[in-house]
């Protein structure tokens, strides 16, 4: 297995960042320089954490999603309404984490075509099981390592309103315009969302 293929497995921090995100995506979007935007959040302290250690460790894992948006994304997180924000989130976690978007498309969005709606703590450490009989750097991380992780998807999960509070999954229907733009970047984006294969299909017909 290349290193290309590993999975990188360092989402321990937070959750889905919503403020957050919109703030840095903001800073961007006016230097389109992602060097001179760390430097303006850490001087202003825009995220405004009371410790060093922890606004780094925050702005690591938020760079590392919204590298992931094209500028048009990056408008849509800056100026959508709040279910295209929490969309265009996901979305971007699923990209910079492939063991995130595999969950989404694998286990998430089967699981909703098959109208089984309860996710489950049981359901995550199956899949994770199942890729680490594949993937060695997963047989190395910890059992309190592997909590943590479970413990943030399902709080990203939740905060993106995919899951609810009682971690059931919610589907969600994008606008047209929605839909075109993650589409036409991937159409492989729009199997990161619970939505069925007929409200696709009804998406594509009415985007041409």
């Amino acid at each position: 297995m290349t290193n290309s293929n590993k999975y990188r497995m360092s989402f321990t921090t937070g959750g889905l960042f919503l403020n957050e995100s919109i703030k840095i995506a903001k800073v961007y979007q006016k230097n389109q320089d992602w060097n001179k935007t760390k430097d303006r959040v850490f001087e202003d302290n825009l995220l405004q954490y009371s410790s060093k250690k922890t606004t780094q460790r925050v702005y690591r894992e938020i760079q590392i999603r919204l590298r992931k948006l094209n500028d048009t994304q990056l408008q849509i997180l800056i100026t959508g309404d709040s279910k295209e924000q929490q969309i265009i989130l996901w979305i971007a976690i699923c990209k910079a984490y492939k063991f995130i978007g595999e969950f989404a498309t694998e286990i998430i969005r089967e699981k909703y075509l098959l109208m089984n709606y309860q996710l489950t703590q049981e359901d995550y450490m199956a899949f994770y099981n199942s890729k680490a009989d594949w993937h060695e750097e997963l047989d190395k991380l910890s059992y309190m390592t592997i909590q943590k992780q479970r413990q943030v998807v399902f709080r990203i999960l939740q905060e993106a309103e995919i899951l609810s509070s009682t971690n059931n999954i919610l589907p969600i229907i994008p606008s047209i315009e929605m839909f075109k733009v993650i589409y036409k970047d991937d159409p492989k984006n729009i199997s990161y969302l619970p939505i069925s294969d007929m409200d696709i299909q009804e998406l594509i017909k009415n985007a041409q």
